[in-house]
């Protein structure tokens, strides 16, 4: 085999894989310039970029949005939906009542929300670490602190107590 011959089926195996990759990276750009661009002038855009053969891809890739549409949406919707949270005033954890930001405990249920700061007294949520307003430390309270304590104080009747008050029952003979 001569160096023309080797040269020719070279140059020939390239142009097949061009002609193949090209309509492939065009497709793959039409499909992903749906997914990411909304406004059809820049869509029709990339798809004229898209059109030069193996170097339009590239440029397409280079210029591309960052993210999807669809994430965009998404992110939009978590965003806004953060807002009205914000913005919807607090509510209680346990039954879902708006309460004000000043109250201690739930109107409703009794829950417990904020407790007061040792020495300003404002309204401290319970994960804090110390005071937004007098900057003091937060003792960090304990796993379980009844709302009244006279609740807290009754005292259970035990079992073995219950069987001995209650008269046993009579055998028939």
């Amino acid at each position: 085999m001569g160096v023309n011959t080797v040269f020719f089926i070279a140059s020939h195996t390239i142009q097949l894989a061009m002609l193949l990759l090209w309509p492939l990276s065009f497709a793959w750009v039409v499909v992903d310039s749906g997914r990411r661009i909304r406004h059809r002038g820049q869509r029709r855009l990339a798809l004229a970029v898209a059109v030069l053969p193996l170097l339009g891809p590239l440029l397409y890739r280079a210029f591309r949005p960052p993210e999807y549409v669809e994430d965009r949406r998404l992110r939009e919707a978590q965003r806004r939906a953060l807002e009205r949270r914000e913005t919807a005033g607090s509510r209680c954890p346990s039954c879902r009542r708006e309460v004000r930001p000043d109250f201690l405990s739930c109107a409703h249920c009794g829950t417990r929300l904020r407790e007061p700061c040792r020495s300003c007294g404002e309204p401290l949520d319970l994960l804090w670490a110390c005071c937004p307003w007098c900057e003091t430390e937060v003792e960090s309270p304990p796993a379980f602190q009844p709302l009244h304590p006279a609740w807290a104080q009754t005292p259970e009747p035990s079992l073995a107590a219950g069987r001995a008050a209650a008269p046993a029952p009579e055998r028939a003979a």
